[in-house]
Order: structure tokens, then C-alpha cells, then sequence
């Protein structure tokens, strides 16, 4: 390893350190880093000079002898900041987010049907501007990096969208095109995948050495973390269980096949199904809360459910059988210590009780099996973070580069 890589790797040892322990001492970050108490203050001198760490005062919670309280570092919760863009299945989001992954500002767009990849650019363009002016910030100046996760099927490593509803961005080149236009490195991945690495750093994934993410929303999938890393097959395709096939004989998924899991347990399944529910005229309680089936949302049919509407009931308990099937497979399959488990919406208490329940009836030695949690979320803020998330992750590697010019100014950027 040569100087340059050692440094690196030191600043990125201290980084995580600071941030796992915020707020922390010097002193003590150079105890548990193993590090000299000389190295630690000249890269948390660099890291406060670009603004990634901040002091934020002295540790009273200690009576000393004698000298000065240490100071204590934090993360800076100002910039340089992230931007995070999430290109949903009908959803576009673009936020400003802090390396705490607290949202700073965002904006939000309709993906229309018709939507050509220009239209696309043209709102991140946009939006960014927008964010630009409302934050008065320089975006080439304080944002460090973009993440963007994806509602479909991303090769992470060249940043090729492989497949997304909108025919448009299918075998586009997404990474490459927006770092040349936005000047910016750009980290990209699914949605589940970005929201598992999410829960890795921010979540209950936290601490946790090895988990299984699951995601039921308009689309159903699934990630592994192992050591706050995201696993990844030869085609970035782990996880996919939205595509496994539970009935063959079933309506055909967005994929072409047939009885997918996703076209039995998405949220846009559902609400389909409730919608031919209303306009059947059956006696349903969702007549009671709206006029028209445009209105009906999952977390509608959730609240029909719960106050005794026997159909939404029944659509709920089929998605819960079918959901602890599909977990119990990737517990036998990976043998996570932790199951996370996000629906788009809100929960039904009824329904989680049915997934755990099929779950331990289909997964193997069950007494000692993972706990499945549920991951209470808004879940426009939880995809926010999530994008923001694939971008952090690089910031606090050892790609983080710090130089310091002739004229004593201090540039940081990630290296390729």
C-alpha cells in the first residue's frame, strides 16, 4: 500500500469512528482506532478544515484533576452536502441531504407514462436549481456526491438501468450520463438494495453483522447486508424475489412471466384488486371513506381491513401468507441473524401476525429462527435516505480525498 492509499484508509478509519461514536474525543477515537493520539488530530484537523466534522463543544460529563475537558467531534450536519435522486415506478425525487442523512429540501415530480429520458434530466436539472436557490447554496461547491437509486433493475457497478417501467431508461446509461451533466460522481443501485444499506447505516440494521431487508411496495424485493455491505450477484439480481414465480397459472408480471410474487403482493396489486372490489358495487366499507376507486391507496384498504371489511381483509391476509412463505425462503437460503421487513404504508397488526406466523411454519429449526421486525417508515423519506445513503457509504471510504492547494484552500472530492 503506498502513502497516499495509507492516508486514505487512516482518514477513513477515523471518519467511521467519529461518526459510530458521535460525539467523540480525539483521545478516545485514537484508543479504540489504535492509532497514534498525533495521527487522529492531523485528520481531524483535515476533516473539520472541509467541513465533514464539526466541534461542537467540551465533555463535562467527567470531573478531571486538572488540564482542559477534551473537545468533542460530531459529523457536521451542515455542508458539503448529498443530493439524492430516487427514480421511482411513478415517483421522481430529488433532495439535498446532510451527512447525518437528515433531508435538508426536496422536490417531487409525476413520472408521466409518455416521459422520454430528456424529460427526466430536464426535472433533475430543474430541481436542482430550484434547491440551489431556495438552500442559497453552490452545488458544485458544497455537495461531495449524488445518489440515485432506482425503482427497477440497475447494474450498480457501470450504472446501466437494465429495466424500468419507463420503457425509455431501459439499457440507459444513467451514471455516466449525469456525471458528465451534473459534474458530480454519481453511486447508484435499486431501491431495495439502497433502502437495505439505508438501514445498515441509519436503521435497525445498525450493529447488526448480518440482515435480510425486504421491501413490499409497487415493487417486491429483497437485500442482504453483510458487515454494512450489500451483497451482489454476477448481475447485481440478489434479492429479486419480486420474480419468483409462486403460480404459474397466475396474470403475467411486468417481467412477462406469470404468478410472479410481486403481481400477487404489490401494493399496485392490491389496490387494483380493491379498485374491481368498488366498482363490482359488492358491499365493501371502502365505500364509506371515498366516492370514486381513484382515491383507494393501500393504507385504505389497511384501514377497511382493520375495521372488519371481510374482502381487504382477505386481500391482506392472502399477501401475508404469501409474504412468510417468501421470507421463510430467504432465511433458509441465507441464514440472516435479523429479518427487516418494510410495506409501503401502513402496517395491519393482523397481517404481520399472519407473516410471522406462515413464516414459522415454512422456515427451517424454527425455534431458533431470526426475528422478523417490521421498519415503521414515511416511506418518501425512507427513499430519500436511502438514495442519499449509496453516496454517504463512499464519503466515509477511503475514496474521500482532502488536498490543500498553495494558497492554503482545502479541496475535497471522491476519487474514481
Amino acid at each position: 500500500m503506498n502513502h497516499n492509499s495509507l492516508k486514505r484508509l487512516n482518514r477513513s478509519i477515523i471518519l467511521n469512528k467519529i461518526f459510530e461514536k458521535q460525539p467523540v474525543s480525539r483521545k478516545d477515537v485514537a484508543l479504540q482506532t489504535g492509532l497514534t493520539p498525533g495521527v487522529v488530530s492531523r485528520f481531524v484537523g483535515e476533516l473539520i478544515s472541509c467541513g465533514i466534522v464539526r466541534e461542537i463543544g467540551v465533555d463535562t460529563s467527567q470531573k478531571r484533576s486538572g488540564g482542559p475537558n477534551p473537545i468533542l467531534l460530531s459529523i457536521n450536519s451542515g455542508a458539503p452536502y448529498i443530493i439524492s435522486i430516487n427514480i421511482g415506478v411513478k415517483i421522481l425525487m430529488i433532495s439535498l441531504v446532510n451527512l447525518q442523512a437528515k433531508i435538508i429540501d426536496n422536490e417531487f415530480h409525476q413520472i408521466e407514462e409518455n416521459w422520454e429520458f430528456e424529460s427526466l434530466i430536464t426535472n433533475i436539472k430543474k430541481s436542482m436549481k430550484n434547491i440551489e436557490s431556495k438552500q442559497n447554496i453552490n452545488i458544485s461547491r458544497d455537495v461531495l456526491a449524488i445518489g440515485v437509486s432506482i425503482g427497477g433493475i440497475v447494474h450498480s457497478e457501470n450504472g446501466i438501468i437494465v429495466w424500468h417501467n419507463l420503457k425509455s431508461l431501459r439499457n440507459y446509461p444513467i451514471k455516466t450520463f449525469l456525471e458528465q451533466n451534473l459534474g458530480l460522481p454519481v453511486f447508484i443501485d435499486n431501491i431495495v438494495q439502497a433502502m437495505a444499506l439505508a438501514e445498515a447505516w441509519f436503521g435497525k440494521g445498525k450493529d447488526v453483522d448480518k440482515f435480510a431487508f425486504v421491501y413490499v411496495g409497487s415493487i417486491v424485493g429483497s437485500a442482504i447486508v453483510i458487515d454494512g455491505k450489500i451483497l451482489n450477484g454476477k448481475r447485481n439480481l440478489v434479492g429479486q424475489i419480486g420474480h419468483n414465480i409462486i403460480d404459474i397459472n397466475g396474470p403475467v408480471c411486468s417481467c412477462g412471466h406469470n404468478g410472479c410474487l410481486e403481481i400477487f403482493t404489490s401494493s399496485l396489486a392490491l389496490v387494483k384488486e380493491a379498485k374491481n372490489l368498488f366498482i363490482s358495487g359488492e358491499n365493501s366499507l371502502l365505500k364509506n371513506y371515498i366516492e370514486s376507486s381513484e382515491q383507494i391507496t393501500i393504507d385504505l384498504i389497511v384501514k377497511a381491513a382493520d375495521a372488519g371489511d371481510s374482502e381487504c381483509l382477505q386481500m391482506l391476509v392472502r399477501r401475508g401468507e404469501h409474504l412468510g412463505k417468501a421470507i421463510a425462503g430467504i432465511v433458509n437460503l441465507f441464514d440472516p441473524s435479523l429479518v427487516i421487513l418494510a410495506l409501503e404504508g401502513n402496517f395491519s397488526e393482523s397481517e404481520f401476525k399472519i407473516i410471522n406466523r406462515v413464516y414459522k411454519e415454512h422456515v427451517i429449526y424454527p425455534d431458533s429462527s431470526p426475528a422478523v421486525i417490521k421498519r415503521d417508515h414515511n416511506i418518501g423519506e425512507s427513499l430519500i435516505i436511502a438514495a442519499a445513503s449509496l453516496a454517504i457509504q463512499q464519503v466515509f471510504s477511503p475514496k474521500l480525498s482532502i488536498e490543500e492547494n498553495i494558497n492554503d484552500e482545502v479541496t475535497v472530492s471522491l476519487r474514481k
